[in-house]
């Protein structure tokens, strides 16, 4: 196939799907949900799941235990207000869509910053939604150990911003870190790794406030040779 003929062909695919998925984009589009929390009655909670999924350790300061984590952070929630019957629409039963087009949890860390990536969510017809945005985390590490045995601990505790308990819970998908896909350098191995869900209550309200703390321990390979330094 010719070069101009193959540039057609693909440009011709892309406009079937366009096609394809336009009227039901459109009909999601339509219901306006981005706004509001799927929560359809009083006394219904929202389950948000979460998980975490390690890519690299892009800097720690061992002076500061200051860290930044390179992360996948997983979400799936349900929102019933976005469901379809797929033969009503050539079959399709999985979207993607703008995360700007849906509702989203609030959910942050409790202490340090997350810089997020704008990507899709896959949106399936039942309304379960997966989110899966690369994140990069800073975090504060604990380096206390580290001129006696090399290791450094590393915890981050997540959460909803505004909502309770009783209106968004969430839960850890796992009982560990994912590090299947961490990069492995030459300067770390990660010993630990957990993912904990607590519930916190407070003097001033009587409703739960969950969320999920990620902690991991670090051993340096050369223990000694990092110095008090800044490294990447």
């Amino acid at each position: 196939m010719a070069l101009r003929e193959a540039v057609l062909f693909v440009a011709f695919l892309a406009a079937v799907q366009s096609q394809l998925y336009d009227p039901l984009y459109k009909e999601l589009k339509s219901r306006h949900t981005e706004n509001t929390i799927p929560v359809s009655s009083a006394g219904d909670t929202l389950n948000v799941t979460i998980n975490l999924t390690l890519l690299k350790i892009s800097s720690l300061n061992l002076r500061t235990g200051d860290a930044e984590l390179d992360t996948w952070t997983h979400y799936e929630w349900f929102d019933n207000r976005l469901t379809w019957e797929p033969s009503e629409y050539g079959d399709v039963s999985l979207i993607n869509l703008p995360p700007s087009d849906i509702w989203r949890p609030d959910i942050v860390p409790y202490r340090g910053h997350a810089d997020v990536e704008d990507v899709p969510a896959v949106l399936s017809n039942t309304g379960r939604i997966y989110y899966i945005p690369p994140t990069s985390m800073k975090v504060r590490c604990d380096v206390s150990k580290y001129t006696t045995d090399g290791t450094v601990t590393c915890s981050l505790k997540i959460g909803s911003w505004t909502y309770n308990g009783n209106i968004m819970d969430v839960q850890n998908k796992t009982s560990e870190i994912d590090v299947s896909e961490y990069y492995h350098d030459d300067q770390w191995d990660i010993i630990e790794h957990s993912m904990q869900r607590v519930v916190a209550h407070y003097a001033c309200c009587p409703e739960p406030y969950p969320s999920i703390i990620a902690t991991m321990t670090l051993k340096a390979k050369r223990h000694g040779l990092l110095g008090w330094s800044l490294f990447h």
